[in-house]
C-alpha cells in the first residue's frame, strides 16, 4: 500500500507490518501483530493510517493513527468499532473521514498543520 505527496512517500509492508516514510527524514514504524493497515493518506506534514486490530476478525475493532512525518511519532490515535475498509480514508482540510467494515462512516476533526 502506498501514499504520495510532494517530496514524500509512505508505504506499508503487510508481511513485516512496517510503515516506511521517505522524505527529508526517513522513518520505519513497526505495528504489533495482529494489527494490519488497510488505508493510508498523506498530507504535507502528516501520515494518516487506518486499519484493523485483527485481520482474522474485521469486526473486532480498528484504529486510526495520525503520524508526524518529521518525527515518525503518533500525534493522535482513535479506536474504531471495526476495521477500516481498504483505501477507506480521506483527508479534507481539518477532517479525517474513515469508512469501516460495519458500514459506518466516521468523521474526525483534527488540528493538522
Amino acid at each position: 500500500m502506498l501514499a504520495f505527496a510532494p517530496a514524500i512517500s509512505a508505504a506499508y509492508q503487510a508481511e513485516s507490518r512496517q510503515i516506511l516514510i521517505a522524505g527529508e527524514e526517513e522513518h520505519e514504524i513497526q505495528l504489533e501483530a495482529p494489527a494490519q493497515v488497510t488505508a493510508l493518506a498523506l498530507t504535507e506534514n502528516m501520515l494518516v493510517v487506518a486499519g484493523g486490530t485483527d485481520r482474522a476478525d474485521v469486526m473486532s475493532g480498528g484504529f486510526l493513527r495520525i503520524i508526524d512525518i518529521n518525527t515518525g511519532e503518533a500525534v493522535a490515535e482513535e479506536r474504531l468499532p471495526a476495521e477500516a475498509v481498504f483505501d477507506g480514508i480521506a483527508v479534507s482540510r481539518d477532517r479525517v473521514l474513515v469508512t469501516t467494515q460495519d458500514g459506518s462512516l466516521h468523521v474526525f476533526t483534527t488540528q493538522l498543520p
